[in-house]
């Protein structure tokens, strides 16, 4: 079962709130990147990015059945089995009624989690090596470098600043959002 920090009866984490400690929050921001829910940053602050996080994972736990929306494919999981009438609502506040719906996923072996590093400077020089040196092929190497550098500045991983413990990679999220990020 995962050891959530933030799993304590009566805690509610939401923005502008009280009572979750720094690393509640962070613990909190680690998780929902790891599920692909949180864009960037583990922080320690429940910001907006954070909100919208929370937001996307209720939306998900509410709707997600699997099938095809808007032409993007299927989900890759029925997020929508994790809810059992736990959420019933897009609030953006994190109750324990939605950690136990985030335990579930992550105690899940086959629910799909994100990739993170110890060292993503390292990893990100590695992994743009082994692409320069890949042979000629159907897709000419400049052009899937050119690529990369446009979607992520050749970061496959987050590298972050002072006060941030983001390590995780940096293309493929699904925020299920239509607010701008």
């Amino acid at each position: 079962m995962a050891a959530l920090e933030y799993r304590q009866d009566g805690l509610v984490l939401k923005k502008g709130g009280e009572g979750a400690t720094d690393r509640q929050i962070r613990d909190l921001q680690r998780d929902l990147r790891r599920l692909g829910y949180l864009k960037r940053g583990i922080d320690g602050a429940f910001g907006p990015g954070t909100e919208r996080a929370v937001k996307a994972l209720q939306h998900d736990l509410l709707t997600n059945d699997g099938r095809s929306i808007g032409g993007d494919g299927p989900a890759p999981v029925r997020v929508l089995d994790y809810n059992r009438g736990r959420v019933v609502e897009v609030t953006g506040e994190v109750d324990q009624a939605l950690v136990e719906c985030i335990a579930d996923m992550l105690d899940n072996p086959t629910f799909p989690l994100l990739p993170s590093t110890e060292n993503p400077v390292e990893e990100n020089q590695r992994i743009v090596s082994q692409i320069g040196a890949l042979p000629p092929g159907d897709v000419p190497v400049p052009f899937l470098l050119a690529i990369l550098k446009q979607e992520s500045n050749l970061k496959h991983f987050h590298e972050p600043r002072r006060g941030d413990e983001d390590t995780y990679i940096v293309v493929g999220l699904d925020t299920n959002s239509t607010e701008r990020h």
